[in-house]
């Protein structure tokens, strides 16, 4: 079909019908005021995803994109429908409420129109590395802002050596020491960070006192130990470089569980992907990926979350519900939980290791 002059077309669009104007200005408000993205919904007898996207404009959220989809949010016959149902196992609304505040509290959150995820193909039992990328359209002036800024300016200088078997330097001083000292000053003025902080607060976790307890994070992230199979007195390793940053275990990756991370080094072109094992649209998912020739035969992260949202989830967790699976919650009407372990160092009490988990 040719258009006239001015005409234009939408090429697909999407909208509902027999609804009133009322219903949809709240379903998206409501959608947005709980900091989800995606909402699932029952409209007549057929499942309706709510989208919206928010941004912030002079210090105020607003809505910039709201439309409906069928059914679920990306296409897969694995992907895993948002739900309204409590997380299976043990569940803890607190924490539940704990994770729906910093969701919606999370202003350093990408949207969804600042990544894509193109899980490619369901993995079988003999995987290879393809041609194809797991992340695109990546909108880097997200690492300008500052929360993102402090943890790039970790990647850039190479303060984190990844083999688990080079012995890390101090982190307590010099240049090392600044560098993670202004992360954590950064961090600790966000929103999801202050939540954390009150929830653990009130569980009786930690001090009230903000400078306590940044120095109780300073050692339980930053904190090192050994990883090395070959020589035990070699601290090579920390619960943030293994999470944050990625190690090498021989030819096996540890940790890598965050996507700026994971974007800088498929940029850098150092990923090879395999494809995916389970998805859940644009949040998280299992897949098997090559990092500099290393494998990680079952990776996972949380997508379209910032740094500091990540953080805050893992610490919460790692303190009050540690174990395998054993943090259970859901976001964006997801079923997800976080496997996260604590260890004695030297220093004091150190992260292990904390990821997310989507096969529950």
């Amino acid at each position: 079909m040719e258009l006239s002059s001015g005409e234009k077309q939408a090429m697909q669009s999407n909208l509902l019908l027999n609804t009133s104007p009322e219903f949809e200005f709240m379903g998206y408000a409501v959608c947005a005021l709980t900091g989800n993205s995606a909402c699932s919904a029952m409209i007549a007898g057929d499942e309706v995803i709510l989208n919206v996207d928010t941004i912030t404009v002079n210090g105020n959220r607003v809505i910039s994109l709201g439309y409906p989809s069928i059914g679920a949010t990306t296409s897969g016959a694995t992907t895993k429908k948002p739900t309204t149902k409590k997380p299976s196992g043990n569940t803890d609304t607190e924490f539940q409420t704990l994770v729906d505040n910093m969701r919606a509290q999370d202003e350093d959150k990408p949207t969804s129109s600042q990544y894509k995820l193109t899980w490619g193909n369901k993995l079988g039992n003999k995987p290879k590395p393809t041609d194809k990328n797991l992340m695109s359209d990546v909108d880097e002036s997200l690492f300008d802002t500052p929360v993102y800024a402090a943890l790039k300016k970790v990647y850039d200088n190479g303060i984190l050596n990844p083999d688990v078997c080079v012995a890390e330097s101090d982190y307590n001083s010099g240049f090392k020491r600044s560098i993670l000292q202004s992360l954590l000053d950064t961090w600790s003025t966000t929103k999801p960070f202050t939540l954390m902080h009150d929830y653990l607060v009130k569980k009786a976790k930690v001090s009230s006192d903000l400078t306590e307890f940044k120095k109780f994070l300073t050692t339980f992230w930053f904190g090192t130990y050994s990883r090395c199979a070959n020589n035990k007195k070699i601290d090579g390793s920390s619960g943030f470089e293994h999470v944050f940053s990625g190690e090498w275990k021989g030819n096996t990756i540890d940790g890598h569980h965050n996507w700026m991370k994971y974007w800088r080094d498929q940029e850098a072109g150092n990923i090879k992907y395999y494809g995916y094992y389970s998805e859940d649209g644009q949040l998280t998912g299992t897949y098997e990926y090559d990092w500099a020739d290393r494998n990680k035969k079952t990776g996972g992260m949380l997508f379209g979350t910032s740094p500091v949202f990540d953080f805050s989830l893992y610490t919460a967790c790692s303190l009050v519900h540690s174990g395998s699976t054993a943090c259970r919650f859901t976001i964006d009407g997801y079923q997800l939980a976080v496997t996260s372990y604590t260890q004695d160092c030297s220093a004091g009490l150190c992260l292990s290791t904390s990821y997310p988990v989507d096969e529950l």
